[in-house]
Formats: C-alpha cells, sequence, structure tokens
C-alpha cells in the first residue's frame, strides 16, 4: 500500500492514443472522449494493482527549461499539425510533374490524417486537466517542466516522510529518482511481451556507481545520459571504455563511473569538459528556482476539507465522456481519504 502513486501522464496518454489512432478510431464524433476515458481506465488500474490513496499526474508543458541551454532537447519529436499541411499543399502547388504530384499527394493524406490526431491528443489532454482540477484526482503541471522533473521533485518531498509513493511509467530514467520512501513500476512499451517490473531503492543496481563517482543517484542518471546520448536527443560523448579493445584505442576512454565523478569533481582534463559540464548543469532541474512547483506538489500531498474538493464536477465529467466504469472507484477515493487516520502512516 502507498500514500501517493504518481503517474505519467503523457506517456500513458500517447500510448492510448497511438492504439487508437492505429483502429482508426481517434476521428470518430465521441473519439476524444473515448481517449479520455480510456486514459482514467489506465490510471485507476494501476491505482487497483499498486494500491494508493492518492492519484498525482504528471504532464509535461513546452517550453522546457532545458532548451535555454540544450537547443536540440527533445526536438526530434514530430508531431504534425496544420502548418505541415499548409507546407505540403504549397509543395504540390508547384510540383513539376504528375508523377511527383501523386506522391506528394500520398503523402498529404498521411500528414492531414495525423495532424487532425493530433487535435484529437490534445483536446483529450485538456479536456482531462481542466475537468480534474479541483477533484481527488491530482494534476501537476506547469510550464518549463517535463513529468520526469515533477517526479523526482515529488520523490524528494516524500523522501524522510511518514509515507511511501510509487512512480509508474515507461521512462528507465526514472528509476534514478528512487530513494527509501518512493518505489518506481516501469512499465513496459509492449505489455504482450512482458510484463512491468517494480523497482525498489535497496535494490538499485546504480547505487554503487553513484558513490564511486561522488554524486547522488540523481546526478548519475542525468550523467548518463551525457555520456551515451539517450532518447531526448542529448548529444552522447563518445567517451565509453570498450573491453577488449587495444590500450591505445581505450587510451582516452573511460567508464561510466570514470567519466562521471571527473564532471561532478571538476576535472577539466576531461576532453570537451566545458561542454559537458555545461549539459550537466543544464539538465539537473536543482539548478532552477522550483519555487512553484515544490508548492503545487506540496498542495497536492496535504489532505483537503471535504468542502475543498469538487466530486461532482468528477462524476458529471466521467459521465459526459462515458467513463461510467470509473465512478465508482472515484469514489473509493472519497472512501480513503476520509480514512485520515489510515493515510498518514
Amino acid at each position: 500500500m502507498y500514500n501517493w502513486g504518481l503517474i505519467d501522464g503523457n506517456f500513458f496518454l500517447r500510448r492510448n492514443f497511438n492504439a487508437a489512432k492505429f483502429s482508426k478510431s481517434l476521428l470518430k464524433p465521441d473519439g476524444y472522449k473515448k481517449l479520455a476515458a480510456s486514459f482514467l481506465s489506465t490510471v485507476f488500474n494501476y491505482r487497483d494493482q499498486f494500491d494508493f490513496k492518492k492519484i498525482i499526474i504528471a504532464w509535461d508543458k513546452t517550453p522546457y527549461k532545458k532548451l535555454e541551454t540544450i537547443k536540440e532537447y527533445k526536438q526530434n519529436r514530430i508531431y504534425r499539425t496544420d502548418a505541415d499541411v499548409e507546407k505540403l499543399k504549397e509543395q504540390i502547388a508547384l510540383a513539376k510533374d504528375e508523377k511527383e504530384k501523386e506522391k506528394l499527394i500520398k503523402k498529404l493524406k498521411k500528414i492531414e490524417y495525423d495532424s487532425d490526431c493530433e487535435k484529437v491528443f490534445h483536446h483529450a489532454k485538456n479536456s482531462l486537466l481542466k475537468n480534474l482540477e479541483g477533484t481527488r484526482i491530482h494534476c501537476l503541471r506547469l510550464s518549463g517542466y517535463e513529468a520526469d522533473d515533477i517526479a523526482y521533485l515529488f520523490g524528494k518531498q516524500i523522501e524522510g516522510t511518514q509515507g511511501r509513493g510509487i512512480l509508474i511509467s515507461v521512462d528507465g530514467d526514472w528509476s534514478t529518482f528512487l530513494n527509501p520512501n518512493l518505489d518506481y513500476f516501469k512499465e513496459t512499451l509492449n505489455r504482450k511481451a512482458r510484463t512491468g517490473k517494480l523497482l525498489k531503492y535497496e535494490e538499485c543496481e546504480l547505487k554503487d556507481k553513484a558513490n564511486f563517482s561522488s554524486c547522488t543517484l540523481y546526478e548519475l542518471g542525468i550523467l548518463r545520459e551525457i555520456f551515451t546520448g539517450g532518447h531526448n536527443n542529448v548529444k552522447g560523448f563518445n567517451f565509453k571504455y570498450e573491453k577488449g579493445k587495444s590500450e591505445e584505442y581505450n587510451a582516452n576512454r573511460f567508464t561510466l563511473e570514470q567519466f562521471a565523478k571527473s564532471v561532478k569533481c571538476f576535472d577539466s582534463n576531461l576532453p570537451d569538459y566545458e561542454v559537458c559540464r555545461k549539459y550537466f548543469e543544464a539538465l539537473n532541474i536543482n539548478n532552477y528556482d522550483n519555487t512553484e512547483i515544490n508548492e503545487m506538489i506540496s498542495s497536492c500531498l496535504e489532505d483537503k476539507e471535504e468542502s475543498e474538493i469538487d466530486d461532482k464536477k468528477a462524476i458529471d465529467y466521467f459521465k459526459y465522456i462515458s467513463a461510467f466504469n470509473i465512478i465508482n472507484k472515484y469514489n473509493s477515493l472519497k472512501i480513503s481519504n476520509m480514512l485520515s487516520g489510515e493515510f498518514l502512516l
């Protein structure tokens, strides 16, 4: 049993979106409602699985703070818009021959479909954010922050408290947010192929590497991304020591631990040290003023008075999007919150 469960909102909404997009059901008149309802079902399924008393959903909101320094950060992700459609229409108008024109028209149909689907995604997301505000399902979103940042800062707040929390995502980086009061369920990209895995701080394999490198587990996660490159489009530096290679080949190469220790301990002899240090500082959310988001997290952790919670708003929304299976599950949150003696363990 956990006091709090924090879920990666963008990932799970996007995952359910991709499934609906593949089945061609998104663009039906009630497409956004079905997407929102399926997302809520996912959230409550995890709530049932891990028995947490409070649901917190973390969302990304651009522009990210890290973009101020790392211009390429997450810029490799393409989501189609009307601007892409108009651009391609201009290309079609300028096509030199029929063969080229036919090829572009075929491409246009796909981009128009993708663009229309993206509108449904944002409609569903915005409806969730608007209609869950003030209810027992807490949404955390603030410009400049990713769900990753919020998950880490949430973990910092509950470390050392009497309560326990669990993070739920697919992102491997989240395993570096663990602490004695915070577990992580790493979901798989393909649940049919294998099941997710519950990770605990006591079992974390990276702890020893972090200690050797004179850094925290969170800092090691950042340095690992710089060292290898990652899914966020951060440049990876080709420093990796490779077993079996000649001494000459490995002369200026490092293990992750050696690299991390060099950056953390201000070793200017490290190749590309200045760039690595700049990336390290930019990716560390602790280097920003987090007052506002920390206050928002604190508010989610506190017990609210019954009069402060708009249950009618939530239930009316569930009915509107035909998420009738969610109503009883939502009502069980009301019971949990009233058991305040059990809430803080």
